[in-house]
């Protein structure tokens, strides 16, 4: 009998490509359907869009699973720990690889891990070891996104201060990823420190002429420069995420693994990891457009987790007509609503489930309020979105 109204039928797993879907069967997997939706499918092969909310290991104690699932929320990303028992929704394993090895890349704002250490692909195998015993036998479990913190860039793109691949030029020469980067750039300039500057538009007349220009701050931006970057950036994070990737995967090959596109940084990272990982996590601003989903996806070709979304902390601005509250929540309602009726979209995770100290209600950033009540202002829309979720079955078919 078909559905009441015009809801459809459930999607079946035979309405999906069997080409695109990654994962193991009886644990959580991705896939696209023949309409071009990309959907999370459970390990009893029903589809689902994640509702969810991020916990550190130590706000477990505090969440009751009725509570959030009250609200509509079936998934959560967790930090270093795994749900407590009466949790029956999905979850993510978020997991850090920062102490796999000793060299950080820590300058001018950036820190990332040195890919290109000798003994940075043994130490990833290492720390998935320690890392990726909780959950492997849980088919709730949806994958490992690790290192989701990572600074892959000195400051949002757009700003203007030094990036990758000038910090990575401007190492001491103890760093691989100095070797690396200067190996990268004179092989496409032909050898020549002169052919590479002319390029890049810059005086660098030795290699501590750049250094110097670093340590002041000064970007390169030429069209050269930015082109190399692009690609360096790209092979930065192809190393990473190949690393990161066959470490866990020699751990547990059964569930999906999340590649972190950082907030605000270059897009040559998801570029990079894309090939390498089963759909990308990204943590977007409070105002979500169409073209940035259509960016993130590669056009619809990746799908997308969003995380540490929240609609709170963009300014308590006023719009014609609007209170501050008003506008916030309907520019808040516009954004998520958009992220589930996208077709690469997945599912998202709302940034805090506890307000944080100095949050001020009705504008901070939690799920629950510092007393312990509901953040009814975030609780009810969220509640209302993520029951209504299901409408996205309604752009499903062919």
């Amino acid at each position: 009998m078909a559905p009441a109204g015009d809801e459809p039928p459930p999607l079946q797993l035979s309405d999906f490509q069997t080409d695109t879907l990654r994962g193991t069967r009886g644990f959580v997997r991705v896939g696209r359907t023949r309409s071009g939706q990309w959907w999370l499918i459970g390990p009893d092969d029903r589809p689902f869009f994640a509702c969810g909310v991020q916990l550190e290991a130590a706000e477990l104690r505090t969440v009751t699973p009725e509570r959030a699932a009250a609200w509509g929320l079936n998934t959560w990303v967790i930090a270093g720990g795994a749900p407590p028992a009466g949790w029956t929704g999905a979850w993510v394993a978020s997991l850090s690889f920062r102490p796999a090895v000793e060299a950080m890349i820590r300058l001018q704002g950036v820190q990332v891990p040195d890919v290109f250490d000798p003994g940075w692909t043994r130490a990833c195998h290492d720390r998935a070891a320690q890392a990726c015993h909780v959950g492997l036998s849980d088919p709730r479990l949806i994958g490992w996104l690790p290192d989701a913190d990572l600074q892959w860039a000195a400051a949002p793109a757009g700003l203007s201060r030094p990036t990758l691949l000038q910090i990575c030029l401007s190492l001491e020469p103890s760093f691989a990823a100095y070797h690396a980067a200067w190996e990268f750039v004179l092989a496409a300039h032909g050898g020549d420190l002169a052919a590479l500057a002319a390029a890049w538009e810059a005086a660098l007349p030795n290699k501590e002429s750049l250094r110097l220009l670093t340590r002041d701050d000064h970007a390169l931006g030429s069209a050269g420069y930015r082109h190399d970057d692009e690609r360096f950036t790209k092979e930065f994070a192809r190393q990473y995420f190949s690393a990161v990737s066959a470490a866990i995967r020699a751990q547990d090959p059964a569930h999906l693994i999340i590649g972190a596109q950082p907030p605000g940084g270059p897009a040559a990272v998801g570029e990079g990891a894309a090939p390498l990982v089963d759909l990308l996590a990204v943590q977007p601003g409070a105002v979500i457009s169409g073209p940035q989903l259509d960016a993130w996806s590669r056009d619809g070709t990746v799908p997308v987790l969003l995380t540490g979304y929240s609609w709170a902390g963009g300014g308590l601005e006023a719009a014609p007509g609007r209170t501050p509250l008003e506008h916030m929540l309907a520019r808040g309602r516009a954004a998520l609503e958009a992220v589930v009726a996208h077709p690469a979209a997945v599912g998202y995770a709302w940034r805090d489930w506890c307000d944080l100290p100095g949050d001020r209600p009705p504008f901070g950033a939690g799920l629950v309020r510092v007393d312990g009540g509901n953040a009814r202002e975030h609780t009810d829309l969220l509640t209302e979105i993520n029951l209504g979720a299901a409408v996205r079955r309604r752009a499903s078919r062919p």
